[in-house]
């Protein structure tokens, strides 16, 4: 196994380092076993990294870190020894260890004409730091990366390898432990272990494999339309904000300055649907939905500009596509991916930030229009991926997840305030956000430690460019925005708001006492722990809500904890 010394690790922005005791690159799960226990006995904290996506301090240690980056090849899972359940689906399952990457993943996944459900707007994410701090994606009908995770592997306390399953179970126990090579590995098969463990921060111990649920190969049409915010607002407002949201009339090209219908070019784009096996004339189902939005209003104009991005799951394989379905448009993939382009315009942006600020309003408007699309069909995971990489790695943002099921007024007052709050920032600052803001919708999860634990939800991110003047004061004061309106941190963004937030954290999260009743049974003294997670209280958080309902007058608990802190009350007033 390799080891370096003096190593100095950073996230992808510089934003965050680590100077680590020993820098360790692992090819196999007996490595991560020794180096656990030499952790242990040597009362030094050990963490997993990646590619140092998260633009937190998630990952940050300054103990041991296993970079898993070696740790990365993909696997069919054989049907033998599976459950009932999953032996009729079991080409749909992968054994993928954790250090791939997303993008190394989607193409051996493509090899076997399969394909993720959902995933982020990048694909440089190692598979383990994607799911371990929320990645999401979008799409209300549609999971977090983790809801495709059906098995964790890890090694945690003691050097032990777990085996951590739903209570329904992947494999049949009694198979699974009649096989020679599992005897080093305990199974859990129990749904609290699970949801606990899919979001974990690295707190559990270090994950080197998952076996994941996929897709056979499928296929999507991307469409991109400029509208209005207060259509956006008028949406999300109706009842029926979810059938807006997820359905899609084909509209007819008309003419901006006549209003009537460009027949020529309504013609040639109806057409395209229909090769594509739509009928113009049916409403389409929009398996995801975002939208971005320009924070400024641009003058002489009364409103601010969107851009819509809808994409529709297509019946099948495209009969016939020119060659602009399979390359997507030059201003998507060159502006990002193609140096010096994207050095040029990064660099470019920052210089006007710095010199010219007040023309960041009209090269975000530009943006947002320039972004706009017709159609592109591509494979799914092409689709997802939105490109322009090189930028997004030289910018950072603060994201919230907002509840749709309960309070979806919530997340409209929030952007609301962040547009006003631009403007405010302009007048008395001269401080400019340099990016749109955006929005993405994700369902309900089980999953303890993900904001959208329980509930769907929209999130908002504020993104700003590396170098940005007043960067950290915008997303602070975008955070205090988010978090009046009950808004839930993304981890692997900044989040340093709930920090010695107790209050705050046992509200966003109704099951997060369970998640730490795991955590203490595998990490009970803090070898997985980080400063990071130190600084939220995890670990603690029992004591914490207990001495938080105490100094508030104890009636009862509150609703999310009412039974579990009753218990622990009534035990410890018993003990004294």
């Amino acid at each position: 196994m390799k080891m370096k010394k003096r190593k100095t690790w950073w996230n992808t922005i510089k934003k965050f380092k680590a100077q680590p005791t020993g820098y360790y690159l692992p090819t196999e799960v007996k490595q991560i076993q020794d180096i656990v226990r030499q952790a242990e006995q040597n009362g030094i904290r050990v963490r997993a990294v990646g590619s140092g996506h998260s633009f937190s301090d998630v990952a940050i240690e300054n103990g041991y870190l296993l970079n898993i980056k070696k740790m990365k090849n993909i696997r069919r899972v054989s049907s033998e020894g599976l459950s009932k359940v999953y032996q009729k689906k079991h080409e749909q399952l992968i054994y993928a260890q954790a250090g791939i990457t997303i993008q190394r993943l989607n193409k051996q996944l493509d090899k076997l004409d399969l394909c993720i459900e959902n995933m982020g707007a990048v694909d440089e994410q190692t598979l383990a730091g994607a799911i371990s701090t929320g990645t999401h994606g979008t799409g209300i009908n549609l999971p977090a990366m983790s809801g495709m995770v059906r098995a964790i592997l890890l090694v945690s306390k003691g050097g032990q390898i777990y085996r951590i399953e739903p209570k329904e179970g992947v494999v049949d126990r009694a198979a699974f432990e009649a096989q020679a090579k599992n005897k080093e590995i305990k199974l859990i098969q129990d749904d609290d272990w699970f949801h606990a463990a899919l979001v974990n921060l690295g707190c559990f111990g270090i994950i080197y494999a998952y076996v994941i649920e996929v897709k056979p190969m499928y296929w999507l049409a991307e469409t991109k339309a400029v509208a209005k915010w207060s259509e956006v607002k008028a949406m999300m407002e109706s009842k029926d904000w979810r059938d807006k949201i997820t359905t899609y009339k084909i509209p007819d090209k008309v003419n901006p300055s006549t209003g009537e219908i460009n027949e020529k070019r309504n013609k040639k784009w109806k057409k395209r649907w229909e090769k594509l096996g739509f009928s113009p004339e049916k409403p389409l189902t929009v398996r995801s939905f975002s939208v971005i939005i320009n924070p400024y209003k641009i003058r002489g104009k009364e409103d601010h500009s969107c851009l819509i991005n809808r994409q529709i799951l297509l019946p099948g394989k495209p009969r016939a596509s020119r060659m602009r379905d399979f390359l997507r448009p030059v201003r998507y993939i060159l502006l990002g991916s193609m140096p010096p382009i994207p050095f040029v315009f990064y660099w470019g942006l920052r210089g006007l930030n710095r010199m010219a600020p007040a023309a960041m309003p009209s090269i975000i408007e530009r943006t947002v229009k320039s972004l706009r699309d017709e159609i592109y069909a591509n494979r799914g995971h092409k689709v997802m991926f939105q490109g322009a990489e090189f930028i997004k790695l030289k910018a950072y943002d603060a994201e919230y997840a907002f509840d749709l099921t309960h309070k979806r007024a919530h997340v409209l007052n929030a952007i609301q305030e962040l547009l006003d709050q631009a403007e405010l920032f302009r007048q008395e600052g001269k401080l400019y956000q340099t990016s749109p803001i955006g929005m993405r919708f994700v369902q309900a999860s089980k999953a303890f430690l993900t904001p959208e634990s329980g509930r769907d939800v929209c999130y908002v991110d504020t993104p700003v460019l590396l170098g940005t003047q007043g960067a950290d004061s915008i997303l602070n004061a975008c955070q205090d925005i988010f978090i009046r309106y009950n808004g839930i941190p993304h981890w692997g963004k900044i989040n340093n708001r709930f920090v010695g937030r107790t209050d705050l954290l046992l509200k966003a999260y109704p099951d997060l006492l369970k998640w730490e009743a795991i955590f203490k049974v595998l990490n009970p003294n803090g070898t997985f722990s980080s400063d990071f997670s130190d600084r939220l209280g995890l670990g603690k958080l029992e004591d914490l809500a207990i001495d938080l309902i105490r100094e508030a007058g104890y009636k009862g608990g509150s609703n999310l904890y009412k039974k579990f802190i009753t218990g622990k009350i009534a035990q410890t007033n018993k003990d004294q």
